[in-house]
């Protein structure tokens, strides 16, 4: 096998990997019951973040209550941080970056050096998490203007940017396909 065979080959088994550790993951969803749902959630948050070796992810949710706000529903992070605050929201924290998401941008972020002007806000939360480089993905769903959701695009857009934390947003509150506990 050359050099070049191999290198696919681990690369289509790499895949492959996150594929099935997709299919797992999504297995665990079907017929949850919603007192189960955070913590499967935060659980393959875990699980994904452990196989691409990223130190952190985020799940923001659409208030279905307030229009255009984002709150951060599930984290996980691999080292310790700072404390969040009881409610984090993106219009506070995160102005910039939700700005391009609800435009349907992604946002990769390698070096928060090199953040336009009107991301200060973003670049300073960042800083103050400790976090270095993001990539922060939109996944609409496309019967709900507005919605977000998870999905394997997130496979194809790792490899870019290299990021050490990944953000998706998910389903707003009122969606019917995933039931939540209340907090």
């Amino acid at each position: 096998m050359t050099p070049e065979d191999a290198h696919l080959h681990s690369e289509l088994e790499e895949r492959l990997g996150f594929e099935t550790l997709l299919a797992d993951l999504s297995l665990k969803f079907i017929d949850l019951p919603p007192s189960h749902v955070d913590r499967e959630i935060a659980e393959a948050q875990r699980c994904v973040c452990e196989f691409l070796g990223l130190d952190l992810s985020a799940l923001w949710q659409a208030a279905a209550e307030t229009p255009g706000m984002l709150t951060l529903t599930s984290l996980y992070r691999a080292l310790a941080g700072p404390p969040l605050p009881e409610r984090m929201d993106a219009r506070e924290y995160f102005p910039w970056c939700q700005q391009q998401l609800l435009a349907g941008k992604v946002v990769a972020v390698s070096s928060l050096e090199q953040l336009p002007a009107e991301a200060a806000r973003d670049g300073e939360t960042w800083r103050h998490y400790v976090i270095k480089t993001s990539l922060t993905v939109p996944l609409e769903s496309p019967d709900d203007v507005g919605g977000w959701r998870n999905g394997p695009v997130v496979s194809e857009t790792h490899y870019r940017v290299q990021p050490r934390s990944l953000v998706v947003l998910m389903l707003p509150e009122n969606d019917n396909r995933v039931k939540r506990t209340e907090r």
